[in-house]
């Protein structure tokens, strides 16, 4: 018989609350200093990604990725136990991605990285920070801390798979992200989180 796991019990309120403030001071940290897309990263990922993505996501390239603090999250939920930071490529913030240079990956997979980050700057968008930081670590606890079974990471892994297989077929992340939060309709205006919900 399969048990079915109450994710909410699973995930204190206090841990998804505290990876969501680090992920917002993160973001006020390293935007102002974060470079716009380039016209040919727009124009290569333009049918695949909102137009609003395309112009208000940023990147920069950091020596590391910052740990989030464990202080005040349970042991078994500690923050930076969900990866290894030392190896990690890059982070998304919300609509500010970090690329760590000391885990780049050489040029050519330099592009599906960039995709695969923004692929999550577009969950965060249809979710909201503190939403996006729950449906993540639940997915984590919930997969046995398996970073690769997350649910928000398979979904931009398989999408960033689907692009590598057919970069000139159109992928409609946004309607893909859409269904996977739970809603196969569009947000409406005043629903939809810009980025810091």
């Amino acid at each position: 018989m399969h048990r079915r796991l109450n994710l909410h019990s699973a995930v204190p309120t206090p841990a998804v609350r505290q990876a969501a403030v680090w992920i917002r001071t993160q973001r006020e940290r390293l935007r102002p200093r974060a470079r716009p897309l380039s016209a040919a990263e727009r124009a290569a990922f333009a049918p695949h990604l909102p137009a609003i993505v395309l112009r208000s996501a940023r990147i920069i390239v950091v020596p590391s990725v910052t740990r989030p603090p464990a202080a005040g999250a349970p042991r078994d939920l500690r923050l930076n136990r969900l990866l290894d930071f030392a190896d990690l490529q890059a982070i998304t913030f919300a609509d500010t991605i970090a690329m760590s240079r000391a885990g780049m990956p050489p040029p050519e997979q330099v592009m599906p990285l960039l995709f695969h980050e923004l692929v999550h700057v577009v969950q965060y968008r249809q979710l909201g920070v503190v939403r996006f930081v729950r449906r993540y670590l639940e997915g984590w606890a919930a997969s046995g801390h398996d970073y690769g079974r997350i649910p928000l990471e398979r979904q931009a892994f398989d999408l960033e798979k689907r692009l590598a297989r057919r970069p000139h077929r159109s992928i409609p992340v946004d309607t893909l992200v859409r269904q996977l939060a739970g809603s196969d309709r569009p947000a409406r205006a005043g629903r939809r989180c810009p980025t810091m919900c």
